[in-house]
């Protein structure tokens, strides 16, 4: 759900907190973005559908738990694992934020998601100078080996190419659901979120619940 400047500003903020390998860190924070097609995000995200105790109606989440089944060992090892449970954590609350501050039931249709997109086009440049980010990610040569690719044949090359021009092009409009304040101020109430997500996986205590964070 969250733009892949949003992921990879988190994911820099990130960095100091323990990161060993930071490119293979950067790299998993954004590899469940790096599909093709429609259908495949429920997939690379892990989404599900549970019921909500209270209302009794049904709602969506990230199972990054079970992401922790098929992983775990390396995601407290390997930083490319760390770094791709972190993207479902960072999206689980971004989808929260969305759902808190009344968004989710203003995307009704094919072209409201297109107005997202063109806002997440329109913001590339506010978070390239609002935070000072630049495109420091780099090609891992052993990819097509790594066990993640169990998840879904990931498109390294295409995604990491179109990625980089979100640092480089420049869109001029009006954002229509999304400002750079609104993305501000997820960035400072979910950070610290992020970064016990981060923590309980990096001293070995029980990791949040998935169901925690629901839309």
């Amino acid at each position: 759900m969250a733009q892949r400047t949003i992921h990879y500003l988190i994911g820099e903020l990130l960095l100091n907190e323990k990161i060993r390998d930071t490119n293979r860190f950067r790299v998993g924070n954004l590899l469940p973005d790096a599909y093709e097609g429609n259908g495949k995000r429920s997939r690379t995200h892990f989404t599900k559908k549970t019921l909500d105790p209270d209302s009794g109606r049904a709602v969506r989440f990230c199972d990054f738990g079970e992401f922790l089944r098929m992983f775990e060992h390396k995601a407290k090892t390997d930083d490319l694992y760390l770094g791709y449970y972190m993207h479902l954590v960072e999206d689980a609350c971004f989808r929260v934020f969305w759902k808190e501050n009344g968004l989710q039931s203003r995307i009704n249709s094919a072209a409201d998601v297109e107005l997202l997109h063109r806002d997440y086009r329109l913001l590339n440049g506010y978070f390239v100078e609002r935070y000072k980010i630049k495109n420091e990610t780099f090609p891992l040569s052993t990819f097509d080996c790594e066990p993640i690719n169990q998840i879904y044949p990931f498109l390294l090359d295409d995604f990491f190419r179109e990625f980089d021009l979100d640092f480089t092009q420049r869109c001029e409009g009006t954002t229509t659901f999304l400002s750079g304040k609104m993305v501000d101020d997820f960035v400072s109430d979910y950070i610290g979120a992020c970064k016990d997500a981060l923590r309980r996986i990096q001293y070995g205590e029980p990791p949040l619940p998935s169901e925690t964070f629901t839309w």
